[in-house]
């Protein structure tokens, strides 16, 4: 409800309150302390950078409809400050490159919690509002390049991780970060307006999370995959859920691909 209504909003104060209801519920999710400790701190950083701006943008508009935010860049003031301290709190909510520390602690949680606030609460809070708040944040001309370097550091950085990493729920936040990554480039490519193509690749991003998943549960919940069986079937039940999935992958990819 709160990502449906964060889509829907017409209006700052809608925004915000559903941002600060999806960080609530995803610190709530994830209980452990060592785990929601840097989440708590890195999104509750970000709420206030978004907070003080929209403060500032609605004074000078005196509105609170973000369809008025092309007027701002017409008779608004210290356009590169707001801009780049929206793309500071979108970017530490995404978790791009050098933001993903906190995500690193998700992995501490149990790994479905960890799923689930990784692709539903603050990752995809912020493609949300990158997509919503593109025009304030294009206003500077020193966004895009900044935008590009790090969602490409981002994809490197994930894709190095996710190779070189034992533990199979931090190769997930790596797998998450590269495929984030691709997406934020499709985006870039299409002047940040969304496409029921992107619908479908991020389904396609939850069933790679949900694979991963059930892998861990095939190997008797081990974390490190060095230490995963390479024979001998534990538990034929995820491993056949892994089969069926990869066969939805392979649908949608193609849905995604010719439709």
């Amino acid at each position: 409800m709160a990502l449906s209504l964060l889509v829907t909003s017409e209006n700052y104060v809608q925004i915000l309150t559903m941002v600060f209801i999806s960080d609530i519920l995803g610190y709530v999710l994830l209980r452990g302390v060592d785990s929601s400790h840097k989440y708590a701190v890195y999104n509750f950083f970000a709420d206030m950078c978004l907070f003080a701006v929209f403060a500032l943008v609605c004074g000078r508009l005196q509105s609170l409809d973000i369809r008025h935010l092309l007027n701002y860049n017409q008779i608004g003031r210290h356009k590169d400050f707001v801009s780049l301290v929206v793309a500071l709190a979108i970017f530490i909510k995404i978790g791009v490159f050098p933001f993903y520390c906190y995500l690193l602690d998700v992995a501490k949680a149990r790994f479905h919690r960890m799923n689930i606030v990784n692709l539903l609460f603050s990752p995809l809070c912020g493609i949300i509002l990158l997509v919503k708040l593109n025009n304030i944040l294009t206003m500077s001309d020193l966004f895009l390049p900044i935008y590009m370097v790090l969602t490409y550091l981002s994809a490197f950085v994930g894709l190095y991780g996710f190779i070189v990493k034992d533990n199979i729920q931090i190769k997930t936040v790596y797998l998450n970060m590269t495929l984030l990554s691709v997406l934020m480039i499709m985006l870039k490519n299409t002047g940040f307006a969304w496409q029921n193509t992107f619908s479908y690749y991020y389904l396609i991003v939850y069933f790679l999370n949900l694979m991963m998943f059930k892998i861990y549960l095939y190997q008797n919940r081990e974390e490190n995959v060095s230490n995963m069986l390479n024979s001998a079937i534990i538990n034929s039940l995820p491993l056949k859920t892994i089969l069926v999935q990869i066969a939805l992958c392979a649908n949608l990819f193609i849905t995604l691909i010719y439709g």
